[in-house]
């Protein structure tokens, strides 16, 4: 539990904050930097791996703790969790504690993970500027998910989503009556692998159960967005396979941005060579010749091509950027889309990549 000077504190700084509001008139009302942050935790296990948490806690710099939401039976999904803790407002933790169980493994894991506690700070206090409202916001959860094997992802989640570590516990022995006094652990692992996919059955009858497929989705590659035709990117968001999402910069548009918008960092993250993971969904605004604006969706692309497309080309070409390449007409009515690098193309026929009109 939260310690009361704590709260106390906590109280003060939300009474004070409203009071330190400046703005003028032609600069967008921005929250100023704090240390405190209202954040939930979340647990969540990949679809059809189910687990249930006996323990689990965020330790706070203070030594106070954020649990982590323990005693359900939790089924999906990758990257999302439907259950929520509220801290109140905290900083960012430096520690994450966990004892759980694997019923694809029938295992016990416990384990206790440093957090890059400052890299978290600094990932709150800026936020993103949220462009439907015109304001500042931030991060509000700290999803927490379960792999099999042992593995434990986490993110930062929000109207964006980003890594914050990949994790490994430790198989552990634990008294399973004081896990779930109600039944034997033959006949629950029993009762709930049952309700497990066809897939995921499979593999817990072959022993095949790893974490592999969800480190696939963590992988980054060098990438950037490219087009045939000039055109100017003015919004866009993304989601990727690793579960993380680009949906808002981090600060609004400079003044004159428009001109050239193609060139400010929040495009420049996706028109530029940097280290991301593999995309799942994109959604591109664009404004071509005669300011003619249409919305490009890819959605979904293709896991196993687009993934294999990815693995392909990066270990041929190594130190070479990849490039995601949109092949679209003048008029903006069709397209289609490519993997490129060493000269090399990989079409990504089986992704749906459609044209909409914005209104």
């Amino acid at each position: 539990m939260l310690r009361l000077p704590f709260l106390i504190a906590c109280l003060l700084a939300t009474l004070l904050l409203p009071a330190c509001r400046q703005s003028t008139p032609d600069t967008p009302a921005v929250n100023p930097p704090t240390d405190l942050f209202e954040i939930a935790a979340g647990p969540a296990v990949p679809d059809g791996y189910p687990a249930t948490i006996y323990r689990g806690n965020f330790v706070l710099p203070s030594g106070d703790i954020l649990p982590v939401p323990s005693g359900q039976l939790l089924t999906g999904s990758w990257g999302a969790s439907g259950t929520g803790m509220p801290g109140g407002l905290v900083p960012a933790p430096d520690s994450l504690e966990l004892l759980w169980f694997s019923y694809a493994d029938d295992k016990f894991y416990e384990g206790h993970f440093l957090l890059p506690q400052q890299r978290m700070q600094a990932l709150l206090r800026t936020g993103f500027w949220d462009t439907r409202t015109q304001q500042h916001a931030t991060y509000t959860q700290l999803t927490v998910c379960l792999l099999p094997t042992g593995g434990v992802a986490l993110w930062l989640s929000g109207g964006n989503k980003v890594l914050v570590g990949r994790y490994q516990a430790t198989e552990t022995s634990f008294d399973f009556g004081l896990f779930n006094p109600g039944t034997t652990r033959t006949e629950l692992v029993l009762e709930v692998r049952a309700q497990m996919p066809p897939e995921a059955q499979a593999r817990v009858a072959a022993s095949t159960v790893s974490a592999k497929p969800w480190d696939g989705y963590l992988t980054k590659y060098s990438w950037k967005l490219a087009f045939r035709h000039p055109v100017q990117l003015y919004d866009y968001g993304v989601d990727y396979f690793s579960a993380e999402r680009t949906n808002y910069p981090d600060a609004p548009d400079p003044r004159g941005a428009d001109q050239d918008l193609n060139h400010t960092p929040f495009r420049k993250q996706l028109l530029s060579a940097e280290a991301k993971a593999v995309p799942r969904e994109l959604y591109l605004f664009v404004r071509g010749q005669y300011g003619r604006k249409r919305q490009l969706r890819i959605d979904p692309f293709d896991e196993a091509e687009t993934l294999r497309a990815f693995q392909t080309l990066h270990a041929k070409y190594p130190q070479e950027p990849l490039t995601l390449y949109v092949d679209h007409d003048e008029r903006l009515t069709q397209a289609t889309v490519a993997l490129q690098a060493g000269g090399e193309f990989i079409p990504l026929v089986k992704s749906t990549v459609q044209f909409f009109d914005v209104k």
